[in-house]
């Protein structure tokens, strides 16, 4: 079976022509991704997304995760990390089951997190396609990726869709940091 991914940044307005080869890139693909039925196929542009090392850098690991299909726990867990347990001192990908979120549908989800009670390591993270396969249940998985400071024993967290916010009904939701 043919598997293919295509990840579409935005090149800017800096050079002449960057929109329209954008616009020629994103709808070459559309009209590729209808030619590949039958096939898997990932295929996103991230609003805002640009070509540039920084932002590849961030999709990476959403293509990886996709070509080479790690397992997914069961759909009963809303989140887990990768690394697990989050590693003290080291970086690690919080991941989501999005239909199992109470928030409100959004385009766009973050996750806001702090170590040992917001003391340290406060980061805002977007929640991006992970790439992972579905559940039979239709939940897509997001992914954010993030770091925990060395020293840390436990990760607090809170989700929003840039509207309202999930914190554990006040209660922040934490996972342990080794």
């Amino acid at each position: 079976q043919l598997c293919a991914f295509e990840y579409t940044g935005f090149r800017g307005t800096e050079r002449p022509g960057s929109l329209q080869c954008d616009a020629f890139l994103r709808d070459a693909c559309g009209e590729c991704a209808g030619h590949l039925e039958g096939t898997e196929l990932l295929w996103l542009v991230e609003p805002g997304g640009k070509h540039n090392e920084r932002d590849w850098g961030r999709r990476l690991p959403c293509a990886l995760r996709w070509l080479l299909a790690p397992e997914v726990p069961e759909a009963a867990e809303v989140f887990w990390t990768r690394l697990s347990p989050v590693p003290s001192g080291g970086a690690f990908e919080l991941l989501v089951h999005k239909e199992m979120l109470s928030l409100p549908v959004r385009e766009r989800y973050q996750v806001h997190l702090g170590f040992d009670n917001w003391s340290s390591g406060i980061q805002c993270c977007n929640l991006l396609p992970s790439g992972l396969a579905k559940e039979e249940n239709g939940s897509a998985i997001l992914a954010a990726l993030a770091y925990a400071p060395p020293g840390s024993a436990s990760m607090h967290f809170a989700l929003t869709n840039g509207v309202e916010w999930d914190n554990n009904q006040e209660k922040n939701y934490e996972l342990p940091v080794r």
